[in-house]
């Protein structure tokens, strides 16, 4: 994996835990919570793992997608760094190396 790979996976990382992030204090927003600590940790746990799952989903499938493997589309999709013109996917499949940089399910 190349220097340009690596750093599109780190900053997909960040977006999953900023989503993630966002979500969670949308929801404590929503029912007026003011603290984390005041939801009851199995429920935190709970929302953490059912929003990493859904983001994970959502950024494996987008990534099969460019790769050319889901859904039907009139054109072929690909991610080129505009300095170089070199494509993101060149000698990888994006949604073979997500399970390396993005979380599936917290950690307890």
């Amino acid at each position: 994996m190349n220097k340009l790979q690596k750093e599109f996976f780190e900053s997909l990382k960040l977006l999953q835990e900023d989503s993630v992030v966002s979500a969670i204090c949308d929801y404590c927003r929503e029912k007026n919570i003011k603290d984390w600590n005041d939801i009851k940790i199995n429920n935190l746990n709970e929302l953490e793992n059912i929003l990493y799952n859904a983001t994970y989903e959502t950024i494996v499938n987008f990534c099969t997608l460019i790769d050319g493997y889901r859904y039907e589309l009139s054109s072929k999709l690909d991610l080129v760094d505009k300095n170089n013109k070199k494509s993101l996917r060149e000698g990888i499949e994006l949604h073979d190396n997500c399970e390396e940089f993005l979380i599936y399910q917290k950690l307890k």
